[in-house]
């Protein structure tokens, strides 16, 4: 597991939800594209801003 999708996994479970629970398009209308994918992948662009923002603060 790499470290996008730990983060992505646990703003998914901090969230409230299973990571591990399949999308259904009926979950997220507007969101098809995640149509059958596990939950967690719904949170991955959040976890890059994240790591991103942590790095930030390391270097500064």
């Amino acid at each position: 597991m790499d470290k996008i999708e730990k983060v992505a996994r646990a703003i998914c479970a901090a969230n409230g939800h299973d990571p591990d629970r399949t999308l259904k398009a009926d979950v997220f209308d507007d969101d098809a594209a995640f149509n059958g994918k596990p939950f967690w992948r719904k949170y991955e662009k959040d976890a890059r801003v994240f790591i991103a923002a942590q790095a930030a603060l390391e270097t500064a």
